[in-house]
């Protein structure tokens, strides 16, 4: 008999493979946890060399420290001091309780943990306190914090204590503010999941919370499970100026593209109050192999951007779960290039397996305000018959806008040579709407110009210019394209060319209430335009017309850019009605020169903006009106070199024109002052293209406003 089979031996070969395979796992599991740990410097320290990103650090030693776990941490920082507030282990019949470390030396060590709040079990209700949020209002600092109802699910609770590291009272049933409340007067849960439930029926139910102070009122971000059918994490915002009353019925759903939808997505937002728009850390894939670290942002606080992957899962702990970032007390973004990112983990990033509830509390440094920007996307589809480029192009960080498109003559490799003309996309392309779910005018048709149309063989590019930073550019797909186009017989009439609609950008309200920004027509490149501005929805839509302005100022930027020249910028006092201390939202649209009907829905709109009460001098303004909300194109003939799908148009209404007596005038004094200026040509600019009797900026009397007339005002102009 083989000595392995005999029963009498079996025990000390059960010992020795015991032996063999602890030796090897404790061999194999050194190996991987270092590679795991240096896999973690490696990238990390790279990052960390160009300035962005740190190696992580551990802020809680969950078992040292005899916590069991550390995580969900509230950053706040104040006075140079960094108070950290997190989720551990709890006691006497409680899941968690809520404890508190702090740094002095800006993270580079950490006191031992002291519990900051319990949880009384007794009640029937408080079973937990944990995910904690700290926020500064009128003299206290409030702890939000998730609990547990046994007989429904997850709720928020509310305590306070007038310094931030001191004893926290809880609010109660009864009005009251208790420390550590027994079963008699239990705390007060002023938050629940929108539609009642058990766990087994609605999940998780409601909470992990993130307070900002906005508009004088505590802005409330939290995750409610009820509302999602596969009862993963929906994120809602509520604003209320008193921290124990919160009405739901206002709460408004959060919605930005890249939000993943799950039940491990760990989001933290803050207010930037540099840049007026919030921001959102948050984890991706947390508690898996795939978790990653995110960000985006929003000026309204609930539509948001594209998200932007900052660390990819290659990068970043696996498993990592539970995360916050640093803040103010208020819940702004704190001012320096870095700022402390904190979440849990295994311990030494053992990525093996991810044992539940033995968590460290780690940190790295992330940048503050990444510097992020993603390329334009699109295609240059081909030259048609009739001479003109066409095809399409969005810029994924704001697909409500149009892009620039710059053509060049190029060589085989795409190498733009001399440059052709440039468009903007501001044709409807249902196509591409339908495939990457979006809206808004993303198609180009750019007519080739003359110099190329002489039976001569050329090559052109296509080049897609970001929005955010102009010297960014996409090589279009497609690029580049071959066309012979033969010259026009002299016999042939001159087609009329595509009215092509404004493009431009509202940048902003600056400090001294004046609505900036730039706006051009591509048909007329060295003329102003111009400007209307109405208050409006979050979506555009406009509301009240607030006044109109002219593009008066030199935008050398944006010549540049363009290749233009001109005077393209514009500087709009916001009127004395809305420099009240009140919040206020604006749009910018700008007026076509060729069809003052019809306007262009300008990139950055909406700005909002909250003016203190000033006396300015208030310039006069005509109402024009109602702007379109997305003028219509003209059709487009479908290029025959690349197959593309055909542009979608709907015919633009024809303004009605107002007939008016035509006094006696000097040539070019379309307003009767004597003067011929640039009043008399915004009349004429206005009512251009229009017919019937008496009409001003008819300067000839022929029934009709047309170039004759704009020949009449140039001669005659300045006299």
């Amino acid at each position: 008999m083989n000595s392995v089979d005999n029963p009498r031996n079996w025990p000390v070969v059960m010992l020795i493979l015991v032996y063999v395979l602890a030796a090897s796992a404790s061999f194999f599991y050194f190996v991987y946890r270092q590679g795991a740990i240096h896999k973690l410097a490696v990238t990390l320290n790279r990052g960390r060399a160009a300035g962005d990103f740190s190696a992580p650090f551990r802020i809680v030693d969950a078992q040292q420290n005899g916590v069991e776990y550390a995580y969900s941490p509230s950053i706040i920082y104040e006075n140079g001091v960094y108070h950290v507030f997190f989720c551990s282990v709890g006691a006497n019949g409680a899941w968690d309780y809520i404890r508190y470390v702090y740094s002095a030396d800006g993270g580079a060590t950490w006191s031992t943990s002291q519990i900051k709040l319990t949880a009384s079990p007794k009640t029937g209700r408080d079973i937990a306190a944990c995910d904690p949020n700290v926020i500064y209002w009128q003299g206290y600092y409030y702890m939000f914090y998730s609990s547990y109802d046994a007989f429904a699910q997850t709720v928020v609770q509310v305590a306070r204590s007038p310094t931030i590291d001191g004893t926290y009272a809880v609010y109660t049933d009864s009005g009251r503010w208790v420390i550590n409340p027994d079963g008699s007067d239990p705390p007060k849960e002023i938050i629940r999941a929108k539609i009642a439930g058990s766990e087994a029926e609605i999940g998780y139910g409601a909470g992990q919370t993130t307070e900002v102070i906005y508009n004088g009122k505590i802005r409330i971000y939290y995750t409610d499970t009820s509302t999602n059918p596969t009862r993963k994490s929906d994120l809602w915002m509520m604003e209320s100026a008193d921290p124990v009353s919160w009405n739901a019925t206002t709460a408004q759903k959060i919605n930005f593209p890249g939000y993943p939808n799950a039940w491990h997505t760990s989001e933290d937002i803050r207010y930037d109050n540099v840049k007026g728009r919030f921001v959102m850390y948050y984890l991706d894939g947390g508690h898996s192999v795939n978790s990653s670290l995110r960000y985006t942002y929003s000026t309204d606080g609930i539509t948001w951007s594209n998200d932007y992957q900052l660390l990819d899962k290659d990068n970043f702990p696996n498993f990592a779960n539970n995360a916050g970032f640093a803040s103010d007390r208020n819940g702004y973004l704190l001012s320096g290039s870095r700022i402390i990112f904190g979440f849990a983990a295994p311990k030494d990033y053992n990525s093996v397996s991810d044992t539940w509830g033995r968590w460290d509390l780690y940190g790295i440094w992330v940048p503050s305000n990444p510097n992020i920007t993603s390329r334009p996307i699109g295609s240059f589809d081909g030259v048609d018959a009739g001479g003109n480029a066409v095809g399409w192009a969005v810029d994924p960080d704001n697909t409500l806008g149009g892009v620039a498109i710059h053509f060049y003559t190029c060589s085989n490799d795409r190498t733009p040579i001399s440059f052709v003309g440039d468009t903007w996309t501001d044709k409807i392309r249902t196509d591409v709407n339908s495939q990457l779910s979006i809206t808004g005018a993303h198609g180009f048709y750019y007519p080739i110009p003359g110099a190329y149309r002489d039976g001569k063989s050329y090559q052109i590019c296509a080049y897609a210019i970001d929005n955010e930073i102009s010297s960014v550019s996409t090589n279009l797909p497609g690029n580049p394209q071959t066309f012979t186009i033969q010259p026009t017989p002299t016999s042939t009439p001159t087609l009329t060319p595509v009215n092509r609609l404004p493009a431009g950008w509202l940048d902003g309200v600056d400090v001294s209430g004046n609505a900036i920004g730039w706006a051009y027509d591509p048909d007329h490149s060295e003329s102003g335009v111009d400007v209307h501005f109405y208050a409006c929805q979050s979506d555009t839509t406009p509301v009240t017309f607030v006044g109109n302005t002219g593009t008066t100022k030199v935008r050398g930027d944006v010549n540049g850019a363009l290749g233009i020249t001109g005077a393209h910028g514009f500087e709009f006092p916001i009127p004395v009605q809305y420099r009240n201390g009140q919040q206020y939202r604006i749009c910018a649209y700008a007026i076509d020169i060729d069809n003052s009907s019809v306007n262009t829905n300008l990139n950055g709109n909406p700005k909002t903006f909250i003016l203190q009460t000033t006396t300015p001098t208030l310039t006069p303004t005509l109402t024009p009106p109602m702007p379109t909300r997305i003028p219509t194109p003209t059709s487009t003939p479908t290029p025959t070199s690349t197959p593309s799908p055909s542009l979608t148009t709907t015919p633009t209404p024809t303004a009605t024109p107002t007939a008016s007596s035509t006094p006696a005038r000097k040539p070019g004094d379309a307003n009767n002052d004597d003067l011929i200026d640039l009043i008399d040509f915004n009349i004429l600019v206005r009512n251009y293209g229009k017919t019937g009797p008496g009409l001003q900026g008819d300067l000839n009397n022929d029934g009709v406003v047309n170039l004759f007339d704009f020949n009449i005002l140039s001669r005659n102009y300045g006299k």
